[in-house]
């Protein structure tokens, strides 16, 4: 957490959502930041956010799936003033 912080410029938040068993017997997505949680943290966002998940990707989305993630940051960069 960075205290004091304010983001204005808006921000692309990605997560994938590869399914993995959790330590429970359960299913979770990214196993490092699940999508919930991404969710979460995107929607704290002082300035607007957007939240993309990555289908069949895990916690490293744009390595795993840049044919998905490049273009969502295209478009994202091409929103910014």
């Amino acid at each position: 957490k960075l205290s004091g912080a304010t983001v204005t410029g808006g921000t692309l938040d990605v997560g994938g959502s590869q399914f993995a068993l959790d330590t429970a017997g359960g299913i979770d997505a990214d196993v490092a930041i699940p999508v919930e949680r991404g969710q979460r943290v995107s929607d704290s966002m002082s300035g607007p956010s957007t939240f993309v998940v990555v289908p069949g990707a895990g916690h490293s989305s744009n390595l795993e799936a840049p044919d998905l993630v490049n273009p969502a940051m295209l478009e994202f960069l091409a929103g910014l003033d």
